[in-house]
């Protein structure tokens, strides 16, 4: 029920002859500035206290959702990953039984290749060791 601003007047006036001026002026100013349309019930404040507990109920299980999901996406992110590591070892597995099998025939290959120095450098110094013996023997028996 809306008061009007007579009745607001008329109460005052009333209040002034019962009361007092002050008392009167203090218990007007009690009054909510809108009406009593404006001032919330508890039956208004339980149905506003039910609406969120129910939006908030909405919002936890949409994360619930959401959270499920990302769990989801983390598991096959995670799977994915395991699989192209397990690729890139396969790889690089092979690329270093590549790298060791010519590395083995390089030093199998510089290993001939000194031998057939080493060799020829012996027989160069055995052959150099018998003509210098053979020129010492032919100097002395002359």
């Amino acid at each position: 029920m809306a008061i009007s601003e007579d009745d607001v007047v008329h109460l005052r006036n009333r209040l002034k002859e019962v009361v007092g001026v002050r008392a009167s002026g203090t218990l007007i100013s009690m009054f909510p500035p809108g009406g009593w349309d404006d001032v919330a019930r508890i039956e208004h404040i339980d149905a506003a206290k039910n609406e969120l507990r129910h939006e908030i109920a909405q919002v936890r299980s949409e994360l619930v959702v959401e959270i499920a999901g990302l769990r989801v996406d983390m598991a096959n992110l995670r799977a994915e990953l395991k699989e192209e590591i397990s690729g890139v070892r396969a790889e690089l597995k092979d690329e270093i039984t590549s790298v060791r099998a010519e590395l083995k025939d390089e030093i199998r290959e510089l290993r001939v290749e000194m031998h057939s120095l080493f060799r020829r450098q012996t027989n160069w110094i055995a052959g150099f060791m018998g003509t210098l013996t053979v020129s010492m023997i032919v100097a002395l028996l002359r």
